[in-house]
């Protein structure tokens, strides 16, 4: 089974690739030049592997929320190459992607609260003081989603972290003074782990298509959390 999946919902660009027993990933900061580098370094990718758009089973997605432009860049370019060779997609919300870096540092769930559960708290910044984010619960080496994803200013969103909570994400800035402010013990992990990696877009992707989560190219939906900007007034 042949996999590609790109997220151009953040600053990185991440395009994944799994086929022939193995992983392949390309993680670069690309800033705000995705509609530049997007396509063209896909392309570049599948030449030198010598793959063929036709010979992919599965194309997926980061899906947001995230930038606006970001997001429409990566679903058009996978909404374009799926539909021309008529394979399904998956759309990984970009929330789910960034919450997984938590599973990767160990001593953060040596505490006795996240050996009951602990929370992971996904936040990025929105803009106009307001932050995207969502809560987890981790269940073993994985974690399960226990709110939706939400657009909300960061005194809301600390009604929903509990002490011993797990924060990562560029919207851990906001964030600070408000948990300083609360007196609320919660571990903000260090920048390492704010970043996209393709290595999670592929798997959460795997996980998908193992569960039947997906769909043809034409009913793929982005999440935007920002309604009223996100239509196209006549």
């Amino acid at each position: 089974m042949k996999i590609l999946a790109i997220d151009t919902t953040s600053d990185m660009l991440c395009i994944g690739l799994r086929g022939g027993g193995r992983d392949m990933e390309y993680d670069f900061l690309a800033g705000k030049k995705h509609a530049a580098f997007c396509l063209l370094t896909v392309e570049r990718i599948l030449a030198g592997l010598g793959w063929r758009a036709r010979e992919i089973d599965y194309f997926a997605c980061g899906i947001g929320p995230g930038s606006f432009t970001g997001i429409r860049t990566g679903v058009a370019v996978v909404k374009g190459m799926a539909w021309a060779v008529k394979k399904p997609v998956v759309g990984v919300p970009s929330l789910d992607l960034l919450a997984r870096n938590a599973l990767e540092t160990r001593e953060s769930f040596d505490e006795e609260p996240a050996r009951r559960g602990g929370r992971v708290v996904a936040v990025t910044d929105a803009r106009r003081g307001l932050l995207y984010a969502c809560v987890y619960r981790r269940e073993g080496n994985r974690l399960r989603r226990i709110s939706p994803y939400m657009l909300l200013p960061p005194r809301d969103l600390l009604k929903r972290i509990k002490d011993g909570s797990i924060i990562l994400g560029d919207g851990a800035r906001l964030l600070q003074e408000v948990l300083r402010g609360a007196g609320r013990r919660a571990r903000i992990l260090d920048k390492d782990y704010w970043r996209l990696q393709s290595r999670h877009l592929l798997a959460l992707a795997a996980e998908k298509i193992a569960a039947g989560e997906v769909c043809d190219a034409l009913r793929l939906k982005p999440v935007y959390l920002y309604p009223k900007e996100c239509q196209i007034r006549k």
